[in-house]
């Protein structure tokens, strides 16, 4: 529980009212609004596909990304992420950033392991 993580981590150094510590993550409002959170998933995974395929040599990849940051509001946030090669329609860049993530937690086990 998060009180516990919050007395953990503070020791003796902090006194604590665990009722209250224990639900600080429900003072933030912008966890109240409609898809924010997934605004962050969503925006993760475009931003690990961008730059695999920048980091990548992907021919062309600079200049379509280039064009797509030109872009703006002018277009569709969908239809100018498609100018940089990346489709959010599909499941594609979830998925990769599902594949990130799943080699991040490969590595943590490792560590603990060792």
């Amino acid at each position: 529980h998060l009180a516990g993580l919050f007395k953990r981590g503070y020791g003796d150094a902090v006194q604590m009212d665990e009722t209250r510590d224990g639900i600080t993550w429900a003072q933030f409002s912008h966890l109240y609004a409609d898809f924010y959170v997934y605004q962050y998933a969503s925006g993760i995974a475009v931003a690990n596909a961008l730059a695999a395929r920048v980091c990548g040599g992907e021919l062309g990849i600079v200049e379509n990304y280039l064009k797509f940051l030109s872009a703006g509001s002018s277009v569709y946030a969908l239809d100018a992420l498609k100018i940089a090669s990346v489709d959010l329609s599909s499941p594609e860049p979830m998925d990769r950033a599902f594949k990130v993530l799943e080699g991040f937690v490969d590595r943590l086990e490792r560590l603990i392991e060792n």
